[in-house]
């Protein structure tokens, strides 16, 4: 019998693509045989009405996640504007001895003073808008300060809070 008459390379690689085929099939099938069981033992897990009650009841005593918001509270009623609340925190450090506070430092006191909970971000722009305009004085330190009077001596006592530096018109 002669070779001529089959193609023989050609039915070898047949075969071959067919074992890798088989090979293939036989790898999904394993894959599926592992997926339904642990889909059974799931099953079997869930028609547990024990467990079910146990989840439920782990689930309830679960305290809940309150989602943190950026931002804290909203200002209190009452409490003074933004610039009158730093301006009185500054004076007060001032009169403690401190060349001026950090912008953390001024968002805590104004915090502990008037606004618990009070967030950075909350009042922080605001400070540096501030400092931009010259209402507050932000040094090179990056300490918040209180801009110097014109006039003013080194050291001369501070007004008290609430004092403007010129006197009304009817008191000129």
């Amino acid at each position: 019998m002669s070779t001529d008459r089959f193609d023989i390379p050609s039915l070898e690689a047949r075969l071959a693509e067919t074992e890798r085929k088989i090979s293939a099939l036989q790898e999904r099938a394993a894959k599926l045989t592992a997926a339904i069981t642990s889909l059974r033992a799931l099953d079997a897990v869930l028609s547990d009405d024990n467990f079910m009650a146990e989840v439920a009841e782990f689930a309830l005593s679960v305290p809940k996640r309150q989602s943190k918001s950026k931002l804290g509270p909203a200002r209190p009623e009452g409490t003074p504007s933004n610039f009158e609340m730093a301006k009185m925190v500054l004076i007060s450090a001032e009169r403690d001895g401190k060349a001026g506070l950090t912008a953390a430092e001024l968002v805590s006191e104004i915090g502990r003073r008037y606004w618990p909970g009070l967030q950075p971000q909350q009042i922080l722009p605001m400070m540096y808008q501030y400092a931009k305009h010259g209402r507050l004085n932000k040094g090179d330190d990056g300490l918040f300060r209180l801009p110097k009077r014109e006039g003013e001596p080194k050291g001369s006592p501070k007004p008290e809070v609430g004092e403007d530096s010129t006197p009304p018109d009817f008191m000129r």
